[in-house]
């Protein structure tokens, strides 16, 4: 391959990998919307679209390697490779790494907000588990997970709230 044949294909390979990527974005758009609403219905198609779209990116990438061996580029990164182009294709390169590593860090944003989600809504699961458990057998509420004894002043869930609300006589 000529030189000028390398950056077509390392550029169709890059747009390849961008319109992938926002594909991604999009599709964890929907993820993270449907954790906020609470509706794990979608979570299981979106999670193996997700796959799909990784295992593709994730091919495109390794194309994209070949390439830039065969282009005589020692490192993978994009840079490097932009180093060695012609004046003319830099520009188009730079943008081309500049939408990558733009959607890249939006994936990223994205992955961490919807992670903050899910673990808020497994503690405020637990607490009210534990609420559950304490109002069906308070007798065990003056005892810890491991066995211990805990503070017997402290008789509030959450929110402040008593933590038995059914009424035993005995």
């Amino acid at each position: 391959m000529t030189s000028t044949q390398h950056n077509k294909a390392l550029k169709q390979l890059l747009e390849q990998q961008v319109d992938l990527s926002n594909q991604v974005e999009a599709k964890m758009l929907d993820r993270k919307a449907a954790i906020i609403v609470g509706d794990p219905q979608p979570l299981g198609a979106l999670d193996e679209e997700l796959l799909t779209l990784g295992r593709q990116l994730e091919q495109i990438e390794k194309k994209r390697q070949a390439l830039m061996v065969e282009m005589g580029v020692e490192s993978d990164r994009l840079t490097d490779v932009i180093d060695t182009l012609p004046p003319a294709d830099v520009a188009v390169f730079q943008q081309l790494h500049k939408k990558l590593k733009t959607v890249t860090q939006n994936i990223q944003e994205i992955n961490q907000s919807s992670k903050t989600l899910l673990e808020l809504s497994l503690k405020y699961i637990e607490q009210t588990v534990q609420i559950i458990a304490d109002a069906l057998l308070p007798e065990g509420a003056g005892y810890t997970q491991t066995g211990g004894k805990t503070d017997a002043q402290d008789t509030s869930g959450v929110l402040g709230q008593s933590k038995s609300t059914i009424e035993h006589s005995a």
